[in-house]
């Protein structure tokens, strides 16, 4: 039997963040993933030429941890604008960052999508939190987002076209019950950061973290089965022995090692298609608040070129499903998209599709601190 100072179960972006520390203070450790390659959830596909990740997926330039432990020039991080474009069921109005482009916004009053009242609360909110850390945003008064919304005085057509489909594409969350105390530390880094897709697509984060990791430390295919105090008993393999264990898995995986309760997760659809002619000539996000499916979508080959073939081009569109168990199919998003696209949808040619059943945890309540009665002298939770 093999025996480590400290395992780490899961090779996500929290156990190979985990492992790299470890890694650079010299510890004895291995990382055990159970599937074939590492990543968790941050997967990106090459289908034909295509490069799609698992799900819409982006980088803030803004994230602390991302700084801290990214070298984000490597990534050749390809940024979104800063802008977003909200369709109201008639056509689609472009918004600006607050900071950024004051005539755009003004259109967009003009077109009754903001008010001057929701300019307003956007830059007095944008420079409140500027001067505020990331605990005391945490710590602040805990609201549900939508009722943060109305409290804060925003228009129902701001929080309809705009706010609504842009922090549900992000929450995954239809009912807009996320803490509202998340909405802020978001909102926040998108006013500092920049939305980014690595170039060689999402999967490029976690391969950059195990890249500073020893080969030998991380054991894909090794699937932990059950923990007995400091024994960890591996499917098809030898039992392991370590005086510390980090469990960096989803809740679901850790609850069945651990016999916890289960907390419920978001889910959410991204479809990618091909198109001949480029649809979208921008890299701006294109939010979709009415009664439809799509919540959102936009062009990967113009933010990132090389993510499609040459004189082909790649959409992306997410879809969040009413009830977890609902199955939505690529003709029913084509069909969707004839609202923005007329005909033209009946020549896209499906490249991929993802559901992704436990993309984010609920989080109708978030702190500055992990509070769990779960760690004790050799466990560790981390992950979600």
């Amino acid at each position: 039997m093999d025996h480590y100072d400290i395992v780490i179960i899961g090779g996500g972006l929290a156990g190979l963040t985990a492992a790299k520390t470890l890694e650079e203070h010299n510890i004895n450790y291995i990382l055990l993933e159970k599937n074939s390659t590492i990543g968790g959830k941050q997967r990106t596909d090459t289908l034909d030429g295509f490069q799609c990740d698992h799900g819409f997926q982006v980088l803030s330039t803004a994230y602390p941890e991302a700084k801290k432990t990214l070298d984000l020039d490597t990534l050749r991080l390809k940024p979104f604008s800063r802008d977003a474009y909200c369709y109201n069921g008639s056509g689609f109005t472009r918004i600006a960052h607050p900071f950024e482009n004051i005539i755009t916004n003004i259109t967009a009053i003009h077109r009754k999508l903001l008010t001057p009242k929701d300019l307003f609360i956007f830059s007095k909110l944008a420079f409140s939190l500027l001067k505020k850390s990331t605990s005391e945003i945490l710590e602040s008064t805990e609201k549900s987002t939508l009722d943060y919304w109305k409290t804060l005085g925003f228009s129902s057509s701001c929080i309809y076209y705009f706010l609504s489909p842009f922090f549900k594409g992000i929450f995954l969350d239809n009912t807009l019950t996320t803490s509202s105390r998340l909405w802020l530390y978001y909102f926040k880094q998108f006013l500092i950061g920049k939305a980014c897709i690595p170039e060689q697509g999402i999967q490029a984060i976690p391969e950059q973290i195990a890249s500073h990791c020893s080969p030998n430390s991380i054991k894909t295919g090794h699937e932990v089965l059950s923990i007995e105090k400091n024994t960890l008993h591996i499917k098809n393999a030898d039992s392991i022995k370590s005086k510390l264990i980090i469990c960096a898995t989803s809740n679901p995986a850790a609850s069945t090692l651990f016999h916890f309760k289960k907390i419920p997760y978001q889910s959410v659809s991204c479809f990618y298609f091909e198109t001949s002619e480029p649809l979208i000539k921008h890299k701006g996000l294109h939010l979709d608040g009415s009664k439809g499916l799509i919540n959102n979508f936009h062009s990967v080959t113009h933010v990132n070129p090389i993510a499609s073939p040459k004189n082909k081009y790649l959409l992306s569109f997410s879809a969040i499903p009413e009830y977890p168990e609902r199955i939505i199919h690529e003709n029913e998003i084509k069909k969707d998209a004839q609202r923005y696209f007329g005909n033209q949808t009946e020549t896209w040619n499906f490249v991929n599709k993802y559901l992704i059943k436990e993309a984010v945890p609920v989080q109708q309540h978030v702190y500055s601190s992990i509070r769990t009665n779960l760690n004790t002298d050799h466990i560790l939770m981390s992950g979600d």
